[in-house]
C-alpha cells in the first residue's frame, strides 16, 4: 500500500506500469488488482495493489510529471507451510 495522505502528494497521482516512467515513456497504466482511495494529499488517500501470482515487475510514477517514480519489484514472499 502506498500511503498518500501527506501534503507533498498534492498534484501527484500515483500510477503503476510495467514500463519505467509509465505513460511518459510510452508504457501503459497497470490496473490489475489496483485500488485507489481519495485524492493525493488528503486524509485517507492511498493506492493499494493486490499482487497477482503472475504479476510482472512494476514501476510507480506520477500521472502528471515525468521522472517522478521508481521501481516496485514483485517478489515472492511466501514462507510455505509451517511444521
Amino acid at each position: 500500500m502506498f500511503q498518500q495522505e501527506a501534503a507533498i502528494n498534492i498534484g501527484h497521482p500515483l500510477l503503476l506500469s510495467t514500463t519505467s516512467d509509465g505513460t511518459h515513456s510510452g508504457g501503459s497504466v497497470y490496473n490489475t488488482g489496483v485500488t485507489t482511495n481519495g485524492t493525493p494529499g488528503s486524509p485517507g488517500a492511498y493506492t493499494e495493489i493486490v499482487v497477482a501470482a503472475d504479476a510482472p515487475n512494476l514501476y510507480y510514477f506520477c500521472q502528471y510529471h515525468s521522472g517522478m517514480g521508481g521501481s516496485a519489484p514483485v517478489t515472492d514472499d511466501s514462507w510455505g507451510a509451517l511444521a
